[in-house]
């Protein structure tokens, strides 16, 4: 069985999880518990580049609040 994380990072990759991820705070279950809010990656506007709490890199576009990810 895998564990949370695991299974978040196969859902993503697409490579057939044991299970959905879940993400339920009121009721104290989230699979992405672990995962960090990287506040450089989503809001520093002076670098071209950022990377977010997934490890996506993100380039940014000349309209303020669009961008496009690099994986």
């Amino acid at each position: 069985m895998q564990n949370s994380r695991e299974v978040v990072k196969a859902a993503i990759e697409f490579t057939t999880p044991d299970r959905l991820p879940m993400l339920f705070g009121e009721m104290g279950v989230s699979d992405a518990r672990w995962v960090g809010w990287n506040q450089t990656g989503t809001g520093d506007h002076s670098k071209k580049l950022t990377f977010d709490e997934w490890g996506c890199g993100w380039s940014r576009s000349d309209v303020k609040n669009m961008g496009l990810v690099n994986v």
